[in-house]
């Protein structure tokens, strides 16, 4: 009975992972980005779409935007389905963050407040801190675009992205 339920999840974040990797199997994401896929991502490999769109934020559609912030968070919620964090980070994880109960970001935020340590590696380093630094660019952009009433707090409080997109002390 536990063996079935640990590879029925096993089997679940598989999927959830095959779905992060790949934009053709994200229905959802490829839908709402398909005119920005053509207009900005012609160029690239089906397996580099998802960066793609991530190198464009600020200039995609809306719906994308909105689809694109959605995964993004999920993937800063839950580390088992972020690609990225999951290939670079599974020693420091393990080093750091064994004590800390898996979901809601902590994981996360735990390799985040490990970052300068001795022992972490620069790939995970750079994976953690590109995931809160593409989060803040994410939030605004959609306070720039989707909210008019926000646009001056957001160009007063978050200058400084666009001068230095790297924001290694931001706790989200």
């Amino acid at each position: 009975k536990n063996k079935l339920m640990r590879s029925c999840r096993r089997a679940e974040f598989q999927a959830i992972n095959t779905k992060m990797m790949d934009i053709e199997v994200d229905e959802d994401l490829h839908s709402s980005c398909q005119g920005d896929i053509a207009v900005f991502c012609t160029s690239v490999s089906s397996g580099a779409v998802k960066r793609c769109l991530r190198l464009h934020l600020e200039v995609l559609s809306s719906e994308c935007q909105k689809a694109e912030f959605a995964e993004l968070t999920q993937q800063l919620d839950d580390a088992r389905v972020n690609p990225v964090i999951v290939a670079s980070c599974a020693a420091e994880a393990k080093q750091f963050c064994n004590h800390i109960q898996v979901g809601g970001g902590r994981i996360i935020a735990c390799l985040h407040q490990h970052r300068f340590m001795k022992d972490m590696g620069a790939a995970c380093r750079s994976a953690i801190t590109s995931a809160y630094d593409t989060k803040a660019k994410m939030m605004h952009t959609i306070a720039m675009h989707s909210a008019p009433a926000c646009r001056k707090d957001a160009t007063r409080l978050c200058s400084d992205l666009d001068a230095s997109p790297s924001m290694r002390d931001l706790h989200i």
